[in-house]
């Protein structure tokens, strides 16, 4: 889960939206429009070569199981009115950039889930793992040591 859905979410761009229901193209070609949307365009630029920090695509998506998604994800009720009952230590990360699931749906989610962490990476966007692989790795693994 990484938004509360529902009336609280806040939404990607439709041409965001665009991008994930685009199926055309050759394999290159999508995954150019995937990485458009996954990693911010200044962190692309400081690090022009995927093949160092992304590791290589070995399955696709069928366009029937991308709809399926992007349907899944538009017509979630969510979870707003639950979150408030979450008591188990949560850990929340957010990309500051994340076109994908804006970063505000993170700040609901800590406001609402009163034994969260939120860790916000400055300049990451969706495919943070991939910008912030140690960091992320520290956060979590200080989140399991720490929190409960």
């Amino acid at each position: 889960m990484n938004t509360p859905g529902g009336p609280a979410e806040i939404k990607r761009s439709a041409a965001v939206q665009k991008i994930f229901a685009d199926t055309s193209g050759t394999p290159e070609q999508k995954t150019q429009r995937m990485f458009s949307v996954l990693i911010p365009e200044r962190w692309r630029q400081a690090h022009p070569d995927p093949s160092t920090y992304v590791p290589p695509v070995t399955e696709t998506i069928s366009p029937e199981v991308r709809a399926k998604q992007n349907a899944a994800v538009a017509n979630w009720p969510g979870i707003d009115q639950q979150l408030l009952s979450i008591r188990t230590p949560t850990l929340i990360m957010a990309g500051t950039e994340d076109e994908v699931v804006p970063p505000g749906n993170a700040l609901t989610l800590a406001r609402q889930i009163r034994a969260s962490w939120l860790v916000r990476f400055r300049g990451g966007g969706h495919g943070m793992m991939y910008q912030f692989p140690t960091q992320m790795a520290e956060v979590v693994n200080t989140f399991l040591a720490t929190a409960n």
